[in-house]
Order: structure tokens, then C-alpha cells, then sequence
């Protein structure tokens, strides 16, 4: 039998819903901008422009949709609305209903606040903001985060030495970092709001986490102590060039009164992940040591940054960028503390959609991927082909 007819049957054993869509250029950037829309951006540029859309899923896998039919009319995603930006976009985080923010590595604005007109189908510039430069290239866009709490706030920074949190309404920066040398050269890899008030940084080079009280006016950060896997997870053959990423199991990065947010029970949670393959759970009441770690890849790159991603509702996290498939684990089966050998842990689903048939092998890889907030199987990934997958998948 064919390749592809295998994967094909196979799939229907797999999958309560897929969808396969080709986007004109490969997106690094994939965030939700709406209950039922998602945001994309060209990661490579078309005479010097970078497309942004903001798309609509198919009306299939739409929250509250009640078709139930194998066949739908309306099976693709659908522009709701698109623009132009003159930089490939790094992150993007929105600050209200009709309002982001991106950042890039331009040298004048590094953060731009857009605005999505859906009646004209347009997505329109609002506003610059100068960075905080550094002597130092760190070479990558500031990360950024949109208060939950606060609209038209945002904290941006490419090292623990630029952070600030911004008004975008006035351009006021209402907290910044005092920096010094050694942060100025340890780039982030994520900013998360965990209160109005409270961010939680990670470092990219070590996966470091820090927690800082933005109503301290020196902007000093609350030093915890060394991570656990700072250094088991070195290379065997000495130090290696890591690059970390961290995810946290609530809304942190976006404000938008649309969002379902599950219920609080109090338990928050970082998940910490390197190019190496490991991965470290920590309880925000105490970053001093894992509660439980694994090592989820035996296939390690140190040139890409690994994509972590909680599930919105149930205790599940979910790896991908090391090739070309999305691996999901239950953190519950994870050892207990931190790992020094970095046991494997085992995928309780994997999906390897993004290869069928003739495989491209390690020249594919799968750049992002997100979690849809309100059907709790239902994950969107895409991939350095152009390919934007949706699929909701059945346990095993």
C-alpha cells in the first residue's frame, strides 16, 4: 500500500479532526488573536515586505459549532484580516480585542502596536516605541508579554539588562531595569506576567528563571538560586551552546476579554525546556529546584529554540522544534526532582502529520505550535515547509 494511503487510514484511528493548510511563506510566529482566530507572520520576506494575517479556523473546529458531519463547506482557514511589516516579526502579544504589539530587531522601533480592522480586512500600524539598546547583539527581537490584567500594557526585553513595561496609550515606560554588564549579555527567552504586578523571566543561554516586583522602583530582580539543571544539562563533551524556553500553565502573554481561562486552583507552574531535550517543571512558590524533570528528545539540536506549550486544561505539555513532529506528555509520569541523567520520559501521543509519505527527514522541522484555549485536544502547528496544521486528537 502507498505511504501516503497508510498515513491517511491510519490518521482516522488518530484524529477527531485534520486540517492541513499551506501558507505562502513558513511563520515562526503563531499566537492566538481571538477565541477562533490565530495570528502568522512570514518569517522570510517577499521584496522586503513580511506578511502578517490574522486567520479564522474552519468552521468545523470553531468553538460551539455543532456540525457534525464528516464534509464541511468551509474546511480551510480564512483571512480575517492581513498587513505589511517591513522586519521579520519575533513575537507578537495581544493588548486588547483589536490591538497588538510586535517586536523585531529593527534598530529604531523594536516594538510596534497594530491594530485589527476586521470590517476593511486590514491590519494597521498605530505606533513605534524605541528600544533600550545594548553595546552587545544578542541577535534576536525582544520578547515580549501583554499585561492579562492591565490593557494596552506591556513588558518587553532582550536581556535581563533592557526590561521595561510600557503604556502603550501614552508611551510612558512605567518600570524599567536598572541594568548592569552582566545582565546587559544575558539574552531572555521569555516574559510571562504571573500577576498584574509580577514577571517571570527566563534566561535563554542557561533557563535561568527570575521573578520581579515591577512596584519596586529600582526595578531590582528577586534572585533565587541556581536552577537545578543549569549544568546538568552540559553537554558530555563540556559546555554546549543551549538555548532554553519556558511556558507557564496560564494566561500570562495576552489580555483579551474573550479568553477562557480555566479555573484557578492555585497550582502555577513553569515548565523549562532546552535544545538539549530536557525538560524541568517548577512550582512558582519556590524556583530553587524542579518538582519533576525528563528528557523528552534523543535527537538534541543546539541551533534552534525549543517550542514548550501547556495544554490549557488538563496537565499535559506538549515539545516540538528538534524535527518535524509535536510530542505530548502527562507531566504526572515525569521523575520526581531534578534529573541528572536526564531520564526519557514517553509520549503519550505524538503527531508526525507534517511528514507523510516521501519524508524530508531532519530538513523539516516544526517551528511552532499552540494549544486551542477552550477544546482541550485541539492543537495548531506549523511548520519551516509553510505548512499550518489543526488537529484534534483522540487518547490511546
Amino acid at each position: 500500500m502507498d505511504e501516503d494511503w497508510e498515513w491517511i487510514i491510519e490518521s482516522l484511528k488518530k484524529y477527531k479532526h485534520l486540517h492541513h493548510y499551506e501558507l505562502s511563506q513558513p511563520t515562526n510566529t503563531l499566537e492566538w488573536a481571538g477565541v477562533n482566530e490565530i495570528f502568522v507572520a512570514d518569517a522570510s520576506s517577499v521584496n522586503d515586505r513580511f506578511e502578517m494575517l490574522v486567520l479564522s479556523l474552519p468552521s468545523k473546529l470553531s468553538e460551539g459549532s455543532t456540525d457534525t458531519g464528516k464534509l464541511t463547506k468551509d474546511r480551510d482557514f480564512k483571512m480575517s484580516a492581513g498587513g505589511v511589516h517591513n522586519q521579520p516579526v519575533g513575537a507578537m502579544a495581544m493588548v486588547n480585542n483589536r490591538h497588538f504589539v510586535t517586536s523585531s530587531r529593527s534598530a529604531q522601533d523594536d516594538l510596534i502596536l497594530w491594530e485589527i480592522r476586521a470590517d476593511e480586512d486590514v491590519i494597521v500600524k498605530k505606533q513605534g516605541f524605541p528600544g533600550r539598546r545594548s553595546d552587545v547583539d544578542l541577535g534576536h527581537a525582544p520578547v515580549i508579554a501583554a499585561n492579562p490584567e492591565v490593557p494596552l500594557q506591556a513588558a518587553r526585553g532582550r536581556s535581563l539588562g533592557t526590561i521595561e513595561v510600557l503604556d502603550l496609550e501614552t508611551g510612558k515606560t512605567l518600570w524599567s531595569r536598572n541594568n548592569t554588564t552582566d545582565d546587559m549579555q544575558q539574552p531572555l527567552a521569555s516574559i510571562d506576567f504571573i500577576s498584574s504586578t509580577r514577571l517571570l523571566l527566563c534566561s535563554r543561554s542557561s533557563g535561568q528563571l527570575h521573578s520581579v516586583d515591577t512596584r519596586t522602583p529600582d526595578g531590582k530582580i528577586c534572585e533565587v538560586p541556581p536552577t537545578s539543571h543549569t549544568e546538568t544539562y552540559s553537554g558530555a563533551d563540556g559546555p554546549k551552546i543551549t538555548n532554553w524556553n519556558c511556558s507557564v500553565n496560564f494566561l500570562s502573554r495576552h489580555n483579551r476579554t474573550s479568553d477562557c481561562v480555566a479555573k484557578d486552583d492555585g497550582r502555577r507552574f513553569a515548565a523549562v525546556g532546552s535544545s538539549e531535550g530536557h525538560v524541568g517543571i517548577y512550582d512558582l512558590r519556590d524556583l530553587s529546584h524542579a518538582v519533576c524533570s525528563a528528557k523528552v528528545t534523543v535527537q538534541p539540536t543546539a541551533t534552534r529554540q525549543p517550542c514548550v506549550k501547556w495544554s490549557s486544561v488538563e496537565n499535559l505539555l506538549s515539545v516540538s522544534g528538534w524535527d518535524s513532529r509535536v510530542r505530548i506528555y502527562d507531566v504526572s509520569q515525569f521523575d520526581n526532582g531534578p534529573s541528572t541523567h536526564g531520564s526519557f520520559a514517553e509520549p503519550i501521543f505524538t503527531y508526525d502529520g507534517h511528514v507523510s509519505g516521501e519524508s524530508q527527514g531532519d530538513a523539516l522541522w516544526v517551528t511552532n505550535h499552540l494549544w486551542h484555549e477552550q477544546s482541550p485536544r485541539l492543537v495548531l502547528s506549523a511548520a519551516s515547509d509553510g505548512s499550518l496544521h489543526a488537529w484534534e486528537w483522540l487518547p490511546t
